[in-house]
């Protein structure tokens, strides 16, 4: 079996900067041997357990193994570690062990997103939108996209571009869609950030050259206030 885009996007996440989330997953591997951090998660300790689970997943001086990724999880999350219950709840998404488990999934995304986790609120709008685990209401996905894109999630504002430009969830709106565009442009990087910028000019020519000015005017205030 391959491995699914779901959990390619996920492993980026955990070796790059989990979701914009306060730690460095793979920082572990610094002055920290696998043989300590494995003591430690056996002993019960969250965080160990925690990055035991990234060093699984992502494949970090260990075989990837997506069962032992959420294993140590698990752990961590029934410990109340936020990120292992966002991780835990996206394995059980993107089914990798070896089949999605929704109800699990929204189970532990949810008590993530409850915690203030970032990434799961953009995890509970994919649940919403997908109708998994959940019933499907694109109104409901929105608002836990929104709730990622104000703290500067791109995965949520790249989600309320795609809801105003598309008008699912929202009514249409070309300006709010450019606005939100701009947002996750100025949070993405390398191809994706390319991508973002040529749907955000597809907006554009759809638009007034007032219109832009105006959206424009709004990113500048948005990013003067602190946002992302």
């Amino acid at each position: 079996m391959g491995i699914s885009p779901v959990i390619i996007v996920l492993a980026s996440l955990v070796l790059q900067t989990e979701g914009q989330a306060q730690e460095a997953p793979g920082s572990f591997a610094v002055g920290v041997s696998l043989f300590e951090l494995r003591q430690s998660a056996e002993a019960g300790d969250a965080d160990a357990q925690h990055k035991l689970g990234n060093a699984y997943f992502a494949g970090i001086e260990l075989k990837r193994d997506y069962a032992e990724a959420a294993k140590w999880y698990r752990k961590a999350a029934e410990q109340g570690k936020a990120a292992s219950q966002y991780y835990l709840g996206s394995i059980h998404s993107a089914g990798q062990i070896p089949l999605p488990d929704y109800s699990e999934a929204a189970k532990w995304l949810f008590r993530s997103a409850q915690q203030g986790y970032r990434p799961a609120f953009h995890g509970v709008g994919i649940l919403y939108e997908k109708g998994r685990g959940v019933q499907q209401s694109d109104m409901e996905a929105v608002n836990w996209f929104r709730r990622a894109a104000d703290f500067g999630y791109v995965g949520g504002q790249y989600k309320m571009a795609r809801a105003y430009e598309s008008g699912r969830g929202v009514p249409q709106d070309l300006a709010e869609a450019y606005f939100w565009w701009s947002l996750a442009i100025s949070g993405a990087s390398g191809d994706e950030k390319k991508s973002f910028i040529q749907e955000r000019k597809k907006v554009a020519d759809q638009m007034t050259a007032v219109q832009v000015k105006e959206a424009q005017g709004r990113v500048r205030v948005w990013k003067k206030a602190g946002g992302s």
